[in-house]
């Protein structure tokens, strides 16, 4: 059997339309501002100073703010984004707060605000390294407050653990 030429190119010509207009419906991510976000770095209640902090959005640093006599950061975030704060001071431990910008779908459009306060605290031998790595806290928005708030449960647990010492000490009964 033999396949007409014409056929063969019309057929093409409908797999190609239909394929481009399938990549061309894809839903355009919504990247407009949601959420402005201020805070600041303390130890033992005292605000710090010369404290660097960056802003991370996929692995890339999108700005940059050094703390001068006790300042404040303040970053606007996009909607539909993942965010890394980190903040560090030398002699200290570095730390940092997650967040997730994503709005469930027919949320209201707005900015919200949320204020952060990062407890630094001096680098310590017998602080358990194995929660050092991990945020302090992970902001998301939360339907039923209609606000962003972070996860207080996961930061007790955080905090919690960074303090256990690594390893149980021994104890002398001679």
């Amino acid at each position: 059997m033999k396949f007409p030429r014409k056929k063969y190119l019309l057929l093409l010509l409908v797999i190609i339309i239909s394929g481009s207009a399938r990549a061309s419906s894809k839903t355009v991510k919504d990247t407009s501002l949601c959420l402005e976000i201020t805070g600041k770095a303390t130890c033992s209640g005292l605000q710090l100073s010369d404290v660097t902090v960056l802003l991370i959005q996929d692995n890339q640093e999108v700005e940059k703010v050094v703390l001068k006599d006790k300042g404040k950061f303040r970053f606007l975030l996009k909607k539909n984004s993942f965010y890394t704060i980190r903040l560090s001071k030398g002699g200290y431990v570095t730390r940092s707060i997650s967040i997730n910008t994503e709005l469930p779908q027919g949320t209201k459009w707005g900015i919200w605000r949320f204020e952060a306060e990062v407890q630094l605290f001096r680098e310590n031998p017998l602080m358990n390294n194995d929660y050092l790595d991990y945020p302090v806290a992970i902001i998301s928005y939360h339907q039923a407050k209609d606000a962003f708030d972070y996860n207080k449960k996961y930061t007790a647990i955080i905090k919690q653990n960074i303090h256990k010492p690594e390893k149980p000490e021994m104890v002398n009964k001679d």
